[in-house]
C-alpha cells in the first residue's frame, strides 16, 4: 500500500490541467462524469483532475455530489465554475448503505440529463484516452472473475442512462442484490445481454480484481493485484502531457 500512498502524494502534487480544461467542460453533455464524495479527502484534487484530464476529448459533463462538509474543498479545486454541477446531498460524511441506494433509484438517473454516465470514485483512475470504445455497452467495470457473464466493479464504471432505469423498473425491487454494481451486471446480463460487454471488453476498461495491462482505468486494485511490476504498470499514466508553465 506505501507505493500507491506515494503514487498519490506525487500525482496531487504533479498531475495539473490547465484553467481551460475546466472552462471547456459542458453543463449538459450526452456524457456525464459523475462523483459521490461527501469527506474532505486527500486525494480528491488529483481524482478530479485525472478524469476530467482523460474525458475532455469526449465532451463529458461534470456533477459533484458533495457534502456540506467538503463543498469549500471541491469548489476550490474546480474554482467554482457554474459550468460544473455541484450537488449538496448531505451535512456531512454519508454511509455506503445510501450511496448503494441511491444508485439504484431512478431518480438519481433521471436527475443527470446525458445518455451515458461514468461513475467514479477516490479510489479510481484513468490511465489512458479511449473511453469512446466502450459507449455501446449498457454497463461496464472492472471484472471481478475471470469468466464471462459476471459481476463488474462500480466504483469506476459506465453506464447506459436508459438501460440502468430500465432494470430498475425490470427488477422492481433496489434490494435485489444490495450491491449496486451487482444489480446492474446481473441486470444487464439479464434484460440487455446484447449490450453486456465480453470479458475482454470488461479487463480492457478497468483492473480492480484482476490485472490487465491494457485497461484504461483502475479501482481500488492495491488488494488483490499484488506483484510489484503489475501495480507499478497499473501506476503509469500513459499520454499525459501537460506542463504547469505550458
Amino acid at each position: 500500500m506505501s507505493d500507491v500512498q506515494a503514487f498519490y502524494r506525487e500525482m496531487n502534487n504533479t498531475f495539473k490541467v490547465p484553467e481551460s480544461l475546466w472552462d471547456n467542460i459542458p453543463k449538459v453533455s450526452e456524457n456525464a462524469a459523475v462523483i459521490f464524495e461527501p469527506r474532505v479527502h486527500p486525494n480528491l484534487p488529483f481524482t478530479l483532475r485525472n478524469h476530467m484530464y482523460y474525458l475532455a476529448p469526449y465532451n463529458f459533463s461534470l456533477t459533484i455530489f458533495h457534502s456540506k462538509e467538503n463543498e469549500r474543498q471541491v469548489k476550490e479545486i474546480t474554482g467554482d465554475r457554474p459550468n460544473i454541477n455541484f450537488i449538496c446531498f448531505c451535512e456531512g460524511n454519508s454511509t455506503r448503505d445510501i450511496y448503494n441506494d441511491t444508485l439504484k433509484t431512478v431518480e438519481f438517473y433521471e436527475s443527470i440529463p446525458c445518455n451515458r454516465m461514468l461513475i467514479f470514485q477516490t479510489d479510481s483512475w484513468l490511465r489512458n484516452f479511449g473511453i469512446d470504445k466502450f459507449f455501446d455497452y449498457g454497463y461496464i467495470g472492472a471484472p471481478h472473475y475471470n469468466c464471462e457473464g459476471d459481476i463488474m466493479n462500480g466504483g469506476l464504471s459506465l453506464r447506459n442512462k436508459q438501460v440502468c432505469i430500465d432494470i430498475i423498473k425490470k427488477y422492481n425491487n433496489k434490494d435485489a442484490h444490495q450491491w449496486e454494481d451487482s444489480f446492474f451486471s446481473y441486470g444487464c446480463l439479464l434484460f440487455f445481454p446484447e449490450l453486456f460487454p465480453k470479458l475482454d471488453s470488461a479487463k480492457q476498461f478497468s483492473s480492480c480484481w484482476q490485472f490487465d495491462e491494457r485497461s484504461i482505468g483502475v479501482h481500488q486494485f492495491w488488494d488483490c493485484v499484488v506483484d510489484p511490476v503489475k501495480r507499478k504498470t497499473l501506476m503509469t499514466l500513459h499520454s499525459y502531457t501537460f506542463e504547469v508553465n505550458s
